[in-house]
């Protein structure tokens, strides 16, 4: 998409999200399972779009992506 590499994992092992994003061999890292919204700009962005039923959290948010320029908007529903 728009020539981004993009790894997407839900899981709450954080090595392995610092692995995907400290790699050098993806654009974005998307990753879930939190809950919780977060969104780390850099060489590679880490999006975490936290929860879109609010089931756990209370709070139902996603998260817009431009991938052409890697701008973005949270959203909470």
């Amino acid at each position: 998409m728009y020539g981004k590499k993009i790894a997407v994992i839900h899981g709450t092992t954080e090595d392995i999200v610092t692995a995907l994003v400290k790699s050098g061999n993806y654009d974005i890292v998307i990753r879930g399972h939190t809950h919780k919204l977060e969104v780390k700009p850099g060489k590679c962005m880490m999006i975490n779009p936290g929860e879109i039923c609010g089931y756990l959290s209370g709070k139902k948010t996603v998260i817009l992506l431009d991938p052409e320029d890697l701008s973005y908007e949270p959203i909470v529903l």
